[in-house]
């Protein structure tokens, strides 16, 4: 222990054995050290001072039984020189300034012994009762934890990634201690006690927490290393085109290469969206690795296999790119460490996050912007899960676990809607995903496309890693890794409901239903999309695409023309337009993804309007253009024909209105994601009322000038979309 008062540790032993006294013999052979505490000092007669050493090395029973914990207070004895390996913890009682006897003096508790697996360093920290901590923590006096910290960070390479995780000190801190829990047996029984020493999770306060990463941390580490990484990614694509261009070393392998990615995702893809995606693989493949371990990812991800393939071909060309990448050795180190460091699955998906945020901002911006990539706050994910439940629940009397609900989430993202499907829990604190569900549903019954490769390779593994925590949940010990097969890389917009071409602006390429190519790659993802076509699904839920995208020629971000899906939005909505307006056109905006969304899912789940007695749910978050727009009417007017019952929440936040109407909005509920004003949109299709009446419309807005945190609380009380607070629009 560092500290130079004997009253300290006096004190210390005192209240301990005062501990000790008051528990029965019993419990203390079981659960309590046997506490043994010397002072050693500057005074302290050398001879002396080596048998206090000589102490730390032996463990053998006190005289109560119990194991002995030895203690040895001043921990100056621990200075340069001194080799305790044996040594399971030092605590820090009185502030210590200097980083450097700090760093000394910690790694003298990180040496390796036979039978020791860690070593602790344990700092303090008291709050009086009736303290405000953030002013506490702002305190000068807090400024000695800090060094501490810092100099712990400057002495382990992991603390460089994970010092910057909030959750990881918040709900996790890397201060442990292992206990047996106490109780009689019967109450171990009743708790499913199971006779195994436990992990003690020393969780700090938020303010505590926040405060570490705030004075200690980088909180831009995470984007800091995404934008090195996008200007490595951009020069191995450069090596890559050189490469794979007409008359380049692998130009032909590569060629087959990019017909399997063609015939995947459905539609002609360019020589340079090929190139980028190899180049990206290449630069990011590892941290995927590195959150698993044991290259897993890139080993059984069917995408990633197929890519590895491709540049094994090149290195039998002698081809690599081991030096383009050498600069971020050192990150993927670090990268690994923290993953390794994170206790839960949903931390290593965070720290995922955060690296990659840097990365789309810095290296995919032109398809974001054009794609209108906008991540979903969990807030509303969370809501919309239990709205669809509900109403599989209220409409259709099955539980969205029930056997043969299929999900659909058709632009997946990075996952997060499966991902929470799987972890939520209901109102009683049963998963919405029942326990004896959760094999088939997870083999069988959940699907996801994407269209963009990293966002297709983070949404597997964060799906993956919900999975995974439910079974280590359910086992309490290791169990396999279980790879998610239901999500497949692809252009939603060209598969199943638009059947028969493949077209571009350049017009039809070649037929595509049910067959294969013939170049060997991607197969394993054609098959799962052929086989996800023939399934029909009650339930289709996501964040599609908002954007309209390029706003003129001249933009360097052209659109993806989806010619097939635009004449079946003239042929609906253009057409009810008409008849509900009097008007020939239907304006620009029927031309936005988010309405080619609609009309893509609407077909996808009642196919060429033949099943009369499919039972459907559609919920996407999108702009509330689609409310009140003037040239969405006869989208407005179709869905009310399609549908049996329509929910429409309204968050608002429109940020393009001005003067009293834009205070009244409130905040935009995507942050900086979007100016738009949002809302959620609930279509049900239910087969046993009269489709030939006009569908019922379910209506609720946030109230006036609501903040964001005040919007997600609103939607919280609201708790789904078959409240009672919901009222029916008349036609």
């Amino acid at each position: 222990a560092f500290t130079n008062r004997v009253d300290t540790s006096k004190w210390v032993a005192e209240s301990w054995q005062k501990i000790v006294e008051a528990i029965s013999e019993e419990d203390q052979q079981k659960s309590f050290l046997h506490l043994e505490v010397e002072h050693v000092d500057g005074s302290t007669p050398a001879s002396e001072r080596i048998k206090n050493l000589q102490r730390l090395e032996r463990s053998e029973k006190g005289e109560r039984g119990a194991r002995t914990c030895q203690i040895v207070s001043n921990a100056r004895v621990l200075s340069e020189g001194v080799n305790v390996p044996s040594l399971d913890a030092v605590l820090f009682l009185d502030p210590r300034s200097s980083p450097i006897d700090i760093t000394q003096q910690v790694g003298r508790v990180m040496r390796r012994a036979p039978g020791k697996d860690k070593g602790y360093i344990v700092i303090a920290v008291v709050v009086p009762e009736g303290e405000d901590p953030k002013k506490l923590l702002e305190a000068s006096g807090w400024d000695v934890v800090w060094r501490v910290v810092k100099a712990l960070r400057s002495h382990d390479e992991r603390l460089e990634y994970s010092v910057n995780l909030e959750a990881a000190w918040k709900n996790n801190a890397p201060l442990q201690a292992r206990v047996s829990r106490l109780g009689k047996p019967e109450e171990h029984l009743r708790d499913n006690y199971d006779d195994r020493i436990i992990q003690l999770q020393l969780a700090l306060s938020d303010e505590i927490a926040s405060m570490v990463v705030d004075t200690c941390g980088d909180r831009n580490i995470y984007p800091t290393w995404g934008r090195r990484a996008a200007n490595i990614c951009r020069r191995i694509q450069a090596r890559v085109k050189d490469l794979t261009d007409p008359s380049g070393k692998c130009e032909s392998v590569f060629k087959k290469f990019l017909e399997g990615i063609a015939e995947s995702v459905r539609r002609k893809v360019t020589l340079e969206e090929a190139q980028q995606m190899i180049a990206q693989h290449i630069v990011t493949i590892p941290v995927f690795d590195a959150m698993l371990g044991k290259n897993e990812f890139s080993q059984h991800n069917p995408v990633s296999k197929e890519i590895e393939r491709l540049l094994e071909e090149f290195r039998r060309q002698d081809i690599g790119f081991d030096g383009e990448v050498k600069p971020l050795t050192r990150a993927y180190e670090g990268m690994n460490k923290a993953f390794k460091g994170a206790v839960s699955s949903s931390e290593r998906v965070d720290i995922l996050r955060r690296i990659y945020g840097g990365f789309f901002e810095a290296a995919m911006r032109d398809t974001v912007k054009r794609l209108g990539i906008v991540y979903t706050p969990v807030e509303i994910v969370d809501f919309m899960i239990r709205s669809a439940a509900a109403i599989c629940e209220e409409e259709f009397g099955r539980s969205i676990s029930s056997k043969n609900v299929n999900v659909l989430d058709p632009f997946v993202g990075t996952g997060t809607f499966l991902a929470r499907l799987l972890e939520m829990r209901d109102d009683n604190g049963k998963y919405i995903i029942r326990d004896e569900d959760l094999d088939r549903k997870y083999k069988e019954e959940l699907h996801a496309n994407e269209l963009v490769l990293l966002t297709y390779y983070i949404a597997a593994l964060k799906i993956e890693e919900a999975k995974h925590a439910r079974d280590f949940e359910k086992s309490k010990e290791n169990v396999e890794y279980s790879m998610f097969k239901g999500v497949v890389l692809t252009d939603t917009f060209y598969s199943t409901s638009i059947r028969g071409e493949v077209r571009t602006s350049e017009g039809v390429d070649h037929t595509i239903q049910d067959q294969l190519p013939g170049t060997g790659f991607l197969e394993e993802n054609i098959k799962s999309r052929a086989q996800q076509d023939k399934i029909p699904m009650e339930v289709i839920l996501g964040n599609p695409p908002w954007s309209s995208g390029q706003k003129s020629a001249g933009d360097d971000n052209p659109n993806i023309e989806y010619d097939a899906i635009g004449d079946r939005i003239d042929e609906t909505y253009g057409l009810m337009h008409r008849k509900v307006t009097g008007k020939s056109r239907g304006g620009n905006a029927s031309g936005n993804l988010y309405i080619k969304a609609l009309r893509w899912a609407t077909d996808r789940v009642l196919p060429d309007g033949e099943s009369d007695d499919h039972p459907a749910v559609i919920g996407f978050v999108h702009p509330n253009s689609l409310t009140d727009g003037t040239s969405l009417a006869g989208v407005r007017a179709s869905l009310r024909d399609e549908f049996s019952d329509i929910y429409v929440v309204n968050l608002r936040g429109n940020a393009y209105k001005s003067g009293e109407e834009r205070q009244k909005e409130g905040d935009p509920v995507f942050g900086q994601g979007t100016r738009s004003g949002v809302q959620i949109t609930f279509l049900v299709r239910n087969p046993e009322k009269d489709l030939s009446e006009s569908a019922t419309l379910h209506y609720a807005q946030v109230p006036d000038r609501m903040s964001l945190d005040e919007k997600f609380e609103w939607l919280a009380d609201l708790g789904d979309v078959t409240s009672s607070e919901l009222e029916e629009v008349p036609v």
